[in-house]
């Protein structure tokens, strides 16, 4: 019946505070390392980093899980082979040979770790081994 109607009171110190702060972080560059050369054996290498983390063989670099997720484990190793056919004739022999063991080796790795589900964590990824 006759309450008081709430006052709000706003601290200024503190807004300028949050202001200055806002301010401050989007003024603080963000880390922007070298890259290396774009060759094509670092895009290879890319790729199967890529596929590992899908086959479950690595911890993904954001949540730091590690997931087997066969859809895109495919999808990488059928990018490399479409890779291979494109550019058949038209590497160097070592860039060939990089191509032609990691496709093997992925696609060994797809195999196996289709077979049988690995239980909760116990069980090692299979290791495949990048130049």
């Amino acid at each position: 019946m006759g309450e008081k109607p709430v006052e709000k009171r706003v601290d200024e110190a503190w807004k300028a505070q949050v202001e200055a702060e806002k301010q401050a972080s989007s003024d603080t560059p963000v880390a922007d390392p070298p890259l290396p050369q774009p060759t094509f054996a670092y895009h290879i290498s890319v790729l199967v980093s890529q596929a590992l983390v899908a086959l479950g063989s690595a911890p993904d670099p954001v949540s730091g899980k590690v997931q087997f997720r066969p859809n895109l484990a495919r999808h990488l190793i059928d990018t490399l082979a479409m890779l291979e056919e494109k550019t058949r004739g038209n590497l160097s022999p070592e860039e060939s040979q990089q191509l032609q063991n990691a496709l093997y080796q992925l696609r060994l790795a797809f195999v196996e770790r289709g077979k049988t589900p690995p239980p909760s964590g116990s069980e090692k990824s299979p290791r495949i081994v990048t130049p």
